[in-house]
């Protein structure tokens, strides 16, 4: 079981009213196909489910989604390499834009129990929708991956950032991380 979206949001942006609100909620099953204990490699695909749960008010709760996703790790030497691909289908084409997605992770733990690690991630837009938030306006840009606006121009956009940051091993079993993303296209959707 993985749950990969959820929680509030403290919205800010520019030229817009500022709000909060609760995210939708994004969870799923993945199964471990293929796992080579002496190489420590694994091959997991999987499916997800995006609920219509968040709220209007930070651009939430704006038609379901289907994540059909894949992921494979292994380490190279001292570093761990994570790659994630998949295709996000939304139940209703006219609420939301169907995208390709692809992720990877790279880190090394520094010190007992912290890692540092880049990551690049980046979406490809396969069509458009036709709400556009709501504004009734055509939008070339989309959500990323918080939101979707539903945008109605956005048919073979690519969008690619890169991220570094750190995860940090807190007991156990339980880390926390966080990383900073920038734009690594023109596109900063």
């Amino acid at each position: 079981f993985t749950a990969y979206k959820d929680g509030y949001i403290d919205w800010k942006p520019r030229n817009f009213k500022d709000d909060t609100g609760w995210a939708d909620i994004a969870f799923g099953l993945k199964y471990a196909l293929w796992v080579d204990e002496e190489s420590q490699t694994i091959f997991t695909p999987g499916i997800g489910y995006e609920t219509t749960s968040g709220d209007d008010d930070v651009l939430q709760d704006d038609g379901d989604l289907v994540d059909i996703f894949a992921s494979f790790a292994m380490p190279i030497q001292d570093v761990n390499f994570i790659a994630t691909g998949g295709v996000l289908v939304p139940t209703d084409s006219s609420d939301n834009s169907t995208a390709i997605h692809y992720h990877f992770h790279w880190d090394f733990e520094a010190a007992e129990g912290f890692w540092p690690l880049v990551e690049i991630n980046g979406y490809h837009y396969l069509n458009d929708a036709s709400r556009d938030a709501g504004l009734g306006t055509p939008l070339n840009f989309e959500g990323f991956d918080l939101t979707s606006f539903g945008s109605s121009d956005v048919n073979g956009n690519n969008v690619v950032v890169g991220g570094i940051g750190a995860r940090a091993e807190l007991a156990d079993g339980v880390s926390v991380g966080a990383a900073w993303e920038v734009p690594l296209t023109e596109r900063n959707d």
